[in-house]
């Protein structure tokens, strides 16, 4: 044809390098705006699919990483709370120690009295034995009752042998005005009757043990103060464990943590929570008499502390020290560069 361009061999083979070095250029400028060696499948299939598959698993560990640092942060959240917990507790022991000083005033009564001696003969007619009467763990008392010598059948030798006994302070034995023997106590002692069973029936007592009937007087102003102190701690300690979470999950709370450590969840480590409220810790409000009784459990907060809280963070830390030496950036970097995927 008359427009037909005939082109030389070399002219050819000239061309045919422009249009080479054009494609080039263009795949050359697509690297330096995307900044990789492989854009498509075309390109390279074994390199895309591969840089592809490293892509998504370098994704997955960006995901469990930032679980992992969830998962610190929560611990640390605990330790807080824990950190705190424990400096109210050693407040509430001091408030337990002054309130035990301050304390409540305390009275005990105790009354026994036999049936009533009339005279004499009354007393001649108890039946020949012995009565002894012992307070607390002292030395038991006795009155014999008979007419032989030092012996006891008159109500005059009755009195005589009643001033006689050696009783601890505030056990006192009289003869009253209704001719009774009376035992009264202000003691804490329990008094202890015993004897031949003849004579008590015929005095009209019981063998045994009585125990002393405490009063406790109201509270002091100084250890009702302490208790109102005492009982705003424990509402204060129940408060820190219940904020003490993080992400939503408190392990003072009983919440468990579940940190895993690889795609398919085959390595992980569970933390299990604790309830570090005052009711978990076995704290109850002071009703006026229990301070005292709650000394030994204020050591558990601090125990708890040392056992669960360090023995987390070191499982933990373990786990997490590979990582560590990687560093975080590492897990996106190695997978493209493995691929040839960078520039």
């Amino acid at each position: 044809m008359a427009n037909d361009v005939t082109l030389s061999k070399g002219v050819r083979a000239n061309l045919l390098s422009l249009q080479n070095t054009a494609e080039m250029m263009a795949k050359v400028q697509e690297r330096l705006s995307t900044g990789k060696k492989v854009n498509s499948a075309l390109d390279s299939p074994v390199n895309f699919f591969t840089a592809a598959g490293l892509n998504a698993r370098a994704s997955d560990l960006s995901t469990l990483l930032d679980a992992i640092g969830n998962g610190v942060q929560t611990l640390a959240a605990a330790d807080k709370g824990i950190t705190a917990i424990s400096k109210l507790v050693e407040s509430l022991k001091s408030t337990a120690k002054q309130a035990i000083i301050a304390g409540s005033d305390v009275t005990y009564a105790q009354n026994i009295q036999s049936g009533a001696l009339a005279n004499d003969a009354a007393v001649a007619a108890v039946a020949a034995g012995s009565l002894t009467i012992q307070a607390g763990s002292g030395a038991v008392q006795t009155i014999t009752f008979g007419n032989g010598v030092g012996e006891v059948d008159t109500i005059a030798e009755l009195q005589a042998a009643i001033g006689a006994l050696s009783l601890p302070a505030g056990v006192a034995v009289s003869f009253n005005g209704s001719n009774e023997i009376e035992i009264d106590s202000t003691s804490d002692q329990p008094i202890t009757i015993g004897g031949t069973g003849a004579t008590l029936t015929a005095l009209g007592l019981t063998s045994g043990t009585t125990q002393p009937v405490a009063t406790v007087g109201a509270p002091n102003a100084t250890r009702a103060s302490l208790q109102n102190d005492y009982n705003e701690l424990l509402n204060q300690i129940t408060q820190l464990a219940q904020d003490a979470s993080f992400n939503g999950v408190n392990l003072l709370d009983q919440d468990n943590l579940t940190v895993t450590f690889n795609e398919d969840g085959s390595s992980s480590l569970v933390i299990q929570g604790v309830d570090f409220t005052a009711a978990g810790l076995g704290l109850t409000p002071d009703r006026g008499r229990r301070i005292p009784g709650s000394r030994q459990r204020l050591r558990r907060p601090r125990a708890a502390r040392r056992g669960n809280g360090n023995a987390s963070l070191a499982g933990l830390g373990l786990r997490l020290e590979p990582l560590d030496r990687a560093g975080p950036s590492r897990l996106h970097e190695e997978p493209d560069q493995r691929a040839g995927n960078r520039r």
